[in-house]
């Protein structure tokens, strides 16, 4: 079963260096976006304006919350891997249902609800 995992999932590795450079580049070139974005924007609102405009400056702040927002969602959120271990379990559970009615003809349930509480338990004796 882990040879089935290793199989199914090593074509996509060769695309991990491309993918760490693409999040570094991007975290460097967005995340400098988004200090200008937010640097003028303090600028701007510190010295040369007072709290009563602030009513008539949505389309600023809600361009702050937008561009902070797909920051955080495309960049940060940006894995790596094109994988995780929620994928790896489920290609194991997949890959072992097939056989149960197999086992279960050969050997009584009991046991081999037995030898999987073994197996998950980390050998606790049964």
């Amino acid at each position: 079963m882990l040879i089935g995992i290793i199989i199914a999932f090593a074509p996509l590795l060769p695309f991990m260096p491309l993918l760490f450079a693409a999040r570094r580049r991007g975290l460097a070139e967005f995340g400098s976006l988004v200090a200008d974005y937010s640097r003028e924007l303090e600028e701007r609102w510190s010295g040369q304006r007072g709290r009563a405009d602030l009513l008539g400056a949505s389309d600023e702040f809600q361009g702050l919350a937008d561009i902070g927002t797909s920051y955080r969602e495309n960049v940060e959120g940006m894995q790596v891997l094109l994988f995780g271990l929620r994928d790896a379990v489920l290609l194991l559970v997949v890959s072992v249902l097939p056989a149960l009615p197999i086992l279960f003809a050969q050997l009584p349930v009991r046991d081999v609800l037995q030898r999987l509480l073994h197996l998950f338990t980390g050998g606790m004796p049964g």
